[in-house]
């Protein structure tokens, strides 16, 4: 009043006491009243009650200094997608200072893509459209780019001129890390529980309750609807094996655990293995829980079977052999033998098992000579634990009776599953009969091949003493188409002697090395023409061997086609060249002699030749199965005649 007395427009908020002592708050005004004269005549008050206004005011602040101090952050978006206001725990957890986000899109705190962005925005919208509260988890970028979680919870407001959405959030990284984590680890528990068919379970025995995990319903092949009570896991329990699940309750209760095996039957009859532990959990002296796993092991049990009924069977089969079969160990002691060993030693297989080896075989002495050229037992076997497989194919050993025998013997390393060597496999095979026939049969054959080398020395002695004849009567010839008959005679056994020379001479008595004999038979032929022309006879032939029935034929008509050129290709010169070739293309040789000289005669026709060596090519020809072509020379002059004929029997084949 005063200071409105003075002239001043004062306005203040008073507290007053109404007539029922109830106290309110007015905003009075003071206003100073002038007249003419300007002098202040009277004092105008007013008052308006502004109870409520303040104690909303109160409550607004109270509010807003909650909102600041809050650890969540807040903020206030419009509709247009815009931030209004931010916490300063919101500015903290997104890294930007007071004030800095107002203004700013709210896509700018999500870590997502334009089209993600809307697509975020369009789902809370179309949720929160219902009148309901959303909330969820978003990734947010901070100012500097970290990626953090949070989980935030949106509301809408009514605010002075517009609708708000009110956001509150929590940063929640480290919970959704631990969170994620756990999950991770459950999930791979459970898939390692899977893999492993290891089910577990609990029951409360206050209660009688139980749990089973995923994986035992799975075992059980049960409905997950179906009571998890004793009873009934017990009615799956295979008949025969009830009363061992049964006694295994009250064991565990005395000892606090039990492990054991048991059957249980699938609802489609099929029979399956458990392993089971279990164990207690005691209140003192009380038993609370009783908590365990079930592990199918099935495929082990069958396994185990399966193992056991080969086991027997490959020690029958090992048995059956009547040959020498152990297994040794590293300090060389039989870990296995079989019947028929230890039957050589007067002893049933389980009387060397532990031994060593020297106490029945002793060591192989060096005596000295090729056949008997063996290490020691030990020495062998020290080659075999190093990894080196060994043969030895001739080990004496002296059997119980005195009798000494020889063996033919395999050794192996074997094994473990990390792939280290822990032993020795041994076979023997007794090849005393079969070496003692082996060396009768080597004797007989040498005696054969001896008698066969003497028979084609003196086939050939008989073809010389044959030639010679024909030598000695040539002389008696008158005319010179008389000497030729009784040269080309001799040329042609002079082709059978050389075969036979060859066999003679080789070390093997059935093919004859065809390239020799053409080098050979060439070289006699040419020595035999001594007058006139000098031709002179290149060969190239492939590694063939033939057979002494088709040798002998492919000679002459070698002999006869070479005789041919000396004789008619060069009429009318000194020296000449000639060429035999011999290949095997695939199943066919190829046998070619071609020469420079005059060439045959243009309209030479084969069925009008009679003369006797072109008839005895044709046929030697046919006998071979072949074919005989023949015409101008490769080089343009002279002549060539070809003869091919088919490989027929594995024996032709050149040696590889």
């Amino acid at each position: 009043m005063r200071r409105a007395a003075a002239g001043e427009v004062f306005r203040a908020d008073l507290t007053s006491l109404a007539s029922d002592g109830r106290a309110f708050t007015v905003d009075a005004t003071f206003c100073p009243a002038r007249d003419c004269n300007g002098r202040i005549v009277q004092i105008i008050a007013s008052a308006v009650d502004i109870t409520e206004r303040k104690r909303m005011e109160d409550e607004l602040l109270v509010h807003s200094r909650v909102l600041v101090s809050m650890a969540e952050g807040v903020n206030f978006v419009g509709m247009d997608g815009r931030v209004r206001f931010t916490s300063p725990a919101f500015d903290a957890m997104f890294g930007y200072a007071a004030g800095e986000l107002v203004g700013q899109h709210v896509s700018v705190l999500n870590d997502a893509t334009a089209e993600e962005n809307a697509a975020i925005i369009d789902g809370i919208l179309e949720h929160m459209a219902r009148g309901a509260l959303w909330q969820g988890e978003f990734k947010n970028r901070k100012k500097d780019g970290t990626v953090f979680y949070s989980h935030a919870r949106i509301t809408t407001v009514e605010g002075t001129t517009e609708r708000l959405y009110v956001t509150v959030q929590e940063d929640i990284t480290e919970r959704r890390a631990a969170r994620l984590a756990l999950e991770r680890s459950e999930r791979r528990l459970a898939e390692a529980h899977r893999l492993a068919h290891i089910g577990a379970w609990e029951r409360d025995l206050r209660t009688g309750t139980g749990w089973w995990s995923e994986e035992l319903y799975r075992i059980f092949e049960a409905p997950r609807d179906e009571p998890r009570v004793f009873d009934t896991f017990l009615s799956r329990v295979h008949p025969e094996d009830r009363a061992v699940v049964e006694a295994a309750v009250p064991t565990a209760m005395i000892a606090g655990w039990w492990e054991g095996d048991f059957r249980i039957l699938r609802p489609n009859g099929e029979v399956r293995h458990l392993h089971s532990v279990a164990e207690v959990t005691f209140e003192g002296a009380r038993p609370v829980v009783i908590a365990g796993t079930h592990q199918d092991v099935t495929p082990q049990r069958e396994a185990e079977e399966l193992i056991r009924r080969t086991s027997t069977l490959l020690s029958s089969v090992v048995d059956s052999s009547t040959d020498w079969i152990f297994v040794k160990d590293a300090a060389y002691r039989f870990l296995l033998t079989n019947r028929a060993m230890a039957s050589g030693f007067a002893v049933e297989p389980k009387d060397m098992l532990g031994r060593l080896d020297v106490e029945f075989v002793g060591p192989i002495a060096d005596r000295g000579d090729d056949e008997w050229r063996l290490e020691s037992l030990h020495a062998s076997d020290d080659r075999v634990l190093a990894g080196e497989t060994v043969h030895l194919p001739a080990v004496p050993v002296t059997l119980a009776t005195g009798q000494q025998r020889v063996f033919d013997t395999v050794k192996l390393p074997l094994r473990d599953q990390l792939g280290r060597i822990y032993g020795v496999l041994g076979y023997c095979r007794d090849v005393t009969d079969a070496r003692r026939a082996a060396k009768e049969q080597a004797r007989s054959l040498e005696e054969k091949e001896t008698l066969l080398r003497e028979i084609h020395h003196r086939v050939k002695n008989n073809l010389q003493i044959l030639s010679s004849l024909l030598h000695f009567q040539a002389k008696k010839a008158r005319t010179a188409d008389q000497l030729a008959v009784f040269s080309e005679a001799r040329s042609r056994i002079l082709a059978m002697i050389l075969v036979h020379e060859k066999l003679y001479q080789s070390q093997e008595l059935s093919r004859v090395a065809f390239g020799d004999y053409v080098r050979s038979l060439t070289q006699v032929l040419a020595a035999s023409f001594v007058g006139g022309v000098k031709v002179r006879v290149s060969v190239d032939t492939d590694d063939l061997r033939l057979p002494l029935e088709v040798a002998l034929p492919t000679g002459m008509i070698l002999c006869e086609l070479l005789t041919n050129v000396f004789k008619y290709a060069y009429p009318d010169a000194t020296m000449g060249a000639a060429r035999v070739v011999a290949r095997r293309e695939g199943d066919t040789v190829r046998l070619r002699v071609e020469d420079d000289g005059v060439g045959l005669p243009v309209d030479l026709d084969p069925s009008t030749v009679t003369s006797f060596g072109f008839h005895l090519v044709q046929n030697l020809v046919e006998q071979l199965d072949g074919r005989l072509s023949f015409g101008p020379g490769a080089i343009g002059r002279g002549a060539h005649v070809e003869v091919t004929f088919p490989l027929r029997t594995p024996t032709l084949w050149p040696d590889r």
